[in-house]
C-alpha cells in the first residue's frame, strides 16, 4: 500500500499542534522520511517524541535502530516461539544462545556429510523420502485383498 499524498500532508502540516496522535504503519513512515526536508526530520522526531505519531507495526530495522539491538537478535527475536520467549525473558538463557543453535543444525549437517559422505546421505534421504508401494504398484489389476489371496 502506497502511502498517500494527503497522509503525508496531513501528519506534515499537524506537526506543531496537538491533533489526536496519528497511526503510521513502518512501511509508510520509511517513505515519509525519504521525502522530508531535515525540519521536517526534527518534528518527525519531536512528534514521536511526543506520541503525536505513533508508528505501529515498526519494521524490524527501525525497532533495531530505536533499540540499539543487532538487527540479527531482532529477527531471532521476531522467530522465536512463545517458550523461548518465556525462557528468554525469564533469564533462563540469552538471545544469543538461540540464535546460535539456529545455526547449530547446518553444522550438525556438515559433520554428517563428513563422516559418511554425500551420497550415502542422499541414498537415505532418498529412501526415507520415497512414498510406500501402492498396492496395486506390481501391475496388478486385482483388488488389494485378491492380491494376498492368490
Amino acid at each position: 500500500m502506497k502511502t498517500s499524498y494527503k497522509t503525508a500532508k496531513t501528519l506534515l502540516a499537524n506537526l506543531g499542534k496537538r491533533p489526536p496522535p496519528v497511526y503510521v504503519s513502518g512501511k509508510d513512515f520509511a517513505r515519509i522520511l525519504r521525502g522530508a526536508t531535515p525540519t521536517q526530520l526534527g518534528l518527525l522526531a519531536d512528534g514521536l517524541r511526543r506520541g503525536s505519531i505513533i508508528v505501529t507495526p515498526m519494521l524490524a530495522y527501525q525497532a533495531a535502530g530505536l533499540t540499539g539491538a543487532s538487527s540479527s537478535y531482532v529477527s531471532q527475536a521476531v522467530r522465536l516461539t512463545t517458550a523461548q520467549r518465556h525462557n528468554l525473558e525469564e533469564g533462563f538463557y540469552p538471545l544469543g544462545r538461540v540464535v546460535r543453535q539456529a545455526r547449530e543444525p547446518d553444522r550438525t549437517a556438515d559433520r554428517a556429510v563428513e563422516r559418511f559422505g554425500a551420497a550415502r546421505l542422499q541414498a537415505a534421504l532418498d529412501r526415507a523420502l520415497t512414498p510406500p508401494a501402492h498396492p496395486r504398484s506390481n501391475g496388478s489389476t486385482l483388488p488389494p485383498h485378491a492380491a494376498f489371496e492368490r
